[in-house]
């Protein structure tokens, strides 16, 4: 007779699993009618990183992995219990794919084999579910439900950093800077308030861009100060590569969409806003790190480090998800490479990129962002502006993160997909698209 032995662990997973399961059931049964439902509600719990999860489950038991996995398999039901209708997933979803293979085949020389499995299987995972987007029909509302999910997640995030601002828990915090998200490629199971900050731009750019849409004052009022309230989340914490990336996607939208010289400075009024109530809540040392600070966080000598690696490992790669081992290495080797620590991550896309999985890995990474930023270029201005921010934005930031393996960048690039099939006509019979492409539902049908 087998007796079963429950330690506290084991018990904790089993509670967190009852108590997940009525909700994952409910999400799942929507999802199944209409998986943007689901996709959304995985938007909104994406900021919180590995914060949501089931104890001791490893790095696929967040609850926002078990919510995309889900999302995955509406999406799949979707398309083969319907016809497939008209959609425009261009050449990125398809790179994307072959950039997992690439991913894969270096396990074959990896320095560390089981690491890169693991680094793997997430990648496939977040282009999994961006590939079963970019190929779904979707309609204006779905897209509207998926922005809907991205600033509730954003106002929640946002809520939270300013109430233990306020409350001084910030100043009792190890550092003193404001973190939501743990967990991912970068840093383990380590709290990282610059992930943070990454994952609240894209919230920040929707809810702007809903403040420039015709529509009441007071609808346009309340997505400004939701856009206050996002900004001033990133400011405590700290990041300033996240603040750059803000600012940058914030003039990008601007400049695409062209509004109102009212709109204009109201967005910029935004920063300015946040800055002001961050110095009166955000501890003393996020403000100098944010305005006086010039020092790179070790960055530098990590990306240095990274070139050395070069020689060895650029043409093939060390193997997915082992730049802190090709790190160590030139450490070994070349005892004047500066380093505070051992086994970092690389901090910058393209140079993590090109160490791990080598110059293919490189040149899909860039085949996909220049498709993706091309195939949105072709929308109306009223579409492109936030996806084709949100993308800029996402780049300024990957110089500082080795983005690839989180789902905030993910998310970007399953906004653009999902903009495409929404408002995207296909090319006329001659290639070129016709000049009126883009009728908002009210003109549909007109002569």
């Amino acid at each position: 007779m087998t007796t079963w032995v429950f330690d506290s662990t084991t018990a904790a997973i089993v509670m967190g699993l009852l108590a997940a399961v009525p909700l994952l059931a409910i999400g799942f049964v929507a999802g199944v009618r209409n998986p943007v439902w689901l996709l959304a509600l995985y938007a909104a719990v994406v900021p919180f990183g590995s914060s949501l999860r089931l104890p001791g489950a490893g790095p696929f038991g967040s609850l926002s992995t078990l919510i995309g996995l889900l999302a995955v398999g509406a999406f799949l039901a979707r398309l083969t219990a319907r016809p497939a209708g008209p959609v425009r997933p261009g050449s990125a979803p398809a790179l994307a794919g072959l950039l997992v293979g690439v991913a894969a085949a270096t396990i074959m020389w990896s320095l560390d084999p089981s690491r890169t499995l693991q680094q793997v299987a997430i990648l496939a995972s977040l282009v999994g579910l961006y590939i079963v987007v970019a190929v779904t029909p979707v309609s204006p509302d779905d897209v509207r439900r998926f922005e809907s999910g991205l600033v509730a997640g954003g106002i929640a995030v946002g809520g939270y950093a300013i109430y233990l601002a306020a409350t001084g828990a910030l100043v009792d915090a190890e550092d003193q800077r404001f973190v939501a998200a743990v967990g991912g490629s970068e840093t383990g199971d380590v709290a990282d308030p610059n992930i943070t900050a990454a994952s609240l731009a894209l919230p920040i750019i929707v809810a702007l861009d809903r403040a420039m849409r015709p529509g009441p004052v007071a609808r346009r009022l309340g997505y400004l100060f939701i856009a206050v309230t996002l900004l001033l989340g990133i400011l405590l914490t700290g990041s300033r590569g996240g603040m750059l990336g803000v600012l940058a996607a914030i003039l990008l939208l601007l400049l695409v969409r062209r509004p109102r010289t009212g709109a204009v400075w109201a967005a910029l009024l935004v920063p300015a806003t946040a800055f002001l109530i961050a110095t009166a809540l955000a501890p003393q040392y996020v403000i100098e790190r944010l305005t006086t600070d010039t020092r790179s966080s070790g960055r530098t000598d990590i990306w240095i480090a990274g070139l050395r690696a070069c020689p060895e490992h650029c043409v093939v790669g060390s193997g997915w998800g082992t730049f802190p081992m090709a790190h160590r290495e030139v450490l070994l080797e070349q005892p004047d490479t500066r380093a505070d620590r051992l086994l970092v991550e690389a901090h910058n896309l393209w140079i993590g990129t090109v160490v791990e999985g080598g110059l293919i890995a490189l040149i899909l990474l860039i085949l996909i962002l220049w498709f993706a930023a091309r195939d949105l270029s072709r929308l109306d201005p009223a579409r492109r502006g936030p996806p084709l921010a949100a993308l800029v934005g996402l780049m300024v930031t990957s110089v500082f993160l080795q983005s690839l393996g989180f789902k905030f960048f993910w998310l970007v690039m399953i906004y653009g997909a999902l903009m495409m099939n929404a408002f995207a006509r296909p090319l006329a019979p001659s290639g070129v698209q016709p000049l009126e492409r883009y009728a908002e539902p009210a003109r549909q049908g007109r002569p």
